[in-house]
């Protein structure tokens, strides 16, 4: 496991109930040490860049996964200020 894939996992065990991940690689690696295999897709912070959810084996999760040049520069700063649950 990667180590932000056991960051992730870490996190999520203690509580942590919402993660904003940048990167197509290093989402796949947090779903992966997250045992994600489905989510369900919610409203989008940006285009391109929608909530999503899942059940994990620690609890339910928010998730943004973000990868490539999608979201404003300010995205990750306006999705803390949010619940993931618009």
């Amino acid at each position: 496991m990667c180590a932000v894939g056991a960051l992730a996992s870490h996190l999520v065990e203690r509580g942590v109930r919402r993660l904003l991940v940048a990167g197509g690689e290093t989402s796949g690696a947090v779903t992966t040490a997250l045992g994600i295999r489905a989510v369900l897709v919610g409203d989008e912070a940006d285009p391109g860049v929608p909530w999503t959810y899942a059940t994990t084996k620690a609890g339910d999760l928010a998730l943004m996964l973000k990868s490539g040049n999608f979201g404003a520069p300010d995205l990750f700063t306006r999705a803390l200020s949010t619940t993931g649950k618009e």
